[in-house]
């Protein structure tokens, strides 16, 4: 019986370290997110592109890749909207500028993070 109880508190043991680990993910990496707005963030709204290439188009498949946008600056109309697109595989990302007076739309990258 004691063998039995060893062995039950072992796979207790595993189970809860196994689920620790899991739990823990990627909390011992920065969010690729967060890297690249910091990295280019000028504002709590605004973020400065210039030291990306500027693209022809938008391809369809960066718009594909997972993004996030942040937030527009509340109480203005004529704010440019970013939203950053990663490649997480690759660490590549772009950064999506729409919006403004004039009504753009232009991707800048790849960066590198």
């Amino acid at each position: 019986m004691a063998e039995k109880g060893k062995n039950w508190s072992l796979v207790v043991l595993l189970g809860v370290a196994v689920s620790f680990w899991a739990a823990c993910g990627r909390s011992g990496q920065a969010d690729p997110f967060r890297v690249v707005a910091e990295k280019h963030q000028v504002s709590e709204w605004d973020l400065d592109v210039s030291s990306l290439p500027k693209m022809k188009e938008v391809p369809e498949a960066v718009t594909r890749l997972p993004s996030h946008s942040l937030p527009h600056q509340p109480g203005t109309a004529d704010t440019f909207g970013y939203t950053i697109y990663l490649d997480e595989s690759a660490r590549h990302y772009w950064i999506l500028v729409t919006g403004g007076f004039a009504g753009v739309r232009d991707l800048y990258g790849p960066g590198r993070y």
